[in-house]
């Protein structure tokens, strides 16, 4: 699987595309659309070109997702809440992540796992710092 992200000229995300190459006639297909106010207040899941679900993040004045919840017609569920140390490790004990994980975290920063190491890609838009120690990390 791969992804392809479609972002405005400030960065913001606007939609993001998945392409399975594991297929023999490999399809691009919409996957999810950002729903913003003043900011990200969460997402629309897209399956076969029809809206499959909603789920809105509650942030806090800093800007971290700290819960997400899931809306399917009327009914409503917590996917996810998570607790950050300062550099931005999840405090072990209080989170809980869904079968998706939802992909934005610490700041409202984009915090997809990458397939191939499991570990969260470093860029400049996470603050490229090691959230363990919440140190700047040298590459």
């Amino acid at each position: 699987m791969f992804g392809y992200y479609i972002k405005d000229i400030s960065g913001r995300l606007l939609a993001q595309y998945v392409r399975d190459n594991t297929v023999e006639l490999p399809e691009t297909t919409l996957s999810l659309i950002p729903v913003y106010g003043a900011s990200r207040i969460g997402l629309r899941y897209v399956t076969d070109g029809e809206i499959d679900h909603f789920e809105y993040e509650l942030t806090d004045y800093l800007g971290n997702v700290r819960a997400t919840v899931k809306k399917t017609n009327e009914t409503a569920e917590l996917t996810s809440y998570a607790d950050f140390y300062p550099g931005g490790m999840k405090m072990p004990g209080r989170n809980q992540l869904g079968a998706n994980p939802y992909p934005f975290a610490y700041q409202g920063q984009f915090a997809e796992l990458d397939d191939e190491t499991g570990l969260m890609p470093l860029t400049f838009a996470s603050g490229i710092t090691a959230s363990a120690a919440g140190l700047p990390q040298i590459p």
